[in-house]
């Protein structure tokens, strides 16, 4: 199958990515062919009802695309950089998210009380309750980098100025973490 997002303007093959942007749709494999002749006549291709259709772009358009591109990089290196919880570096790529929820599931199932956790910053004994209070954590971190993706994405759509477009401060209203990975 192959996806298109309009976000980062790219198709993604799901044969060769394991990931791709939460926007993205499916396209018909016959239409494929259509939608790549007309990104290379200059229209730009947008989602509408939930189908990939040719547009014409304008400057403003093609800004607007760039900045919600960067704006959803620069929450995937938020996301994914970690954060901080009771003095432990945790890894929050999107495995790391996955291990910990599977880890809180196992734990339950399981009726281990403690286990060995080796995060950035070492290794600790913890408790099922302590893995649930990280793996809860997590998620929130998770959540408000999404959000703070959202308020971005919501103010940039409304731009109706190139220049304010080209000025659009991407750098505000993230939340803390422990690094940008982008």
């Amino acid at each position: 199958m192959i996806r298109y997002s309009p976000t980062t303007q790219a198709f993604y093959d799901e044969r060769l990515c394991s990931e791709w942007p939460d926007d993205s749709v499916l396209v018909e494999l016959e239409r494929l062919e259509e939608l790549q002749v007309a990104v290379e006549r200059g229209l730009r291709l947008d989602v509408q009802a939930g189908r990939v259709v040719p547009v014409e772009s304008s400057i403003l358009d093609e800004v607007r695309a760039r900045l919600k591109s960067s704006a959803a990089a620069k929450r995937r290196g938020i996301e994914e950089g970690g954060v901080l919880v009771e003095g432990l570096e945790i890894a929050t790529s999107i495995s790391d998210q996955a291990r910990l929820t599977a880890l809180c599931s196992s734990m339950a199932s399981s009726g281990l009380g403690t286990i060995d956790f080796k995060s950035r910053s070492g290794w600790r004994t913890l408790s099922a309750e302590d893995v649930e209070k990280i793996a809860q954590e997590v998620s929130r971190h998770v959540q408000a980098c999404f959000s703070a993706e959202r308020v971005h994405c919501d103010r940039i759509a409304a731009i109706s100025d190139e220049g304010d477009a080209l000025t659009y401060d991407l750098s505000t209203g993230w939340p803390q973490g422990l690094g940008d990975r982008f």
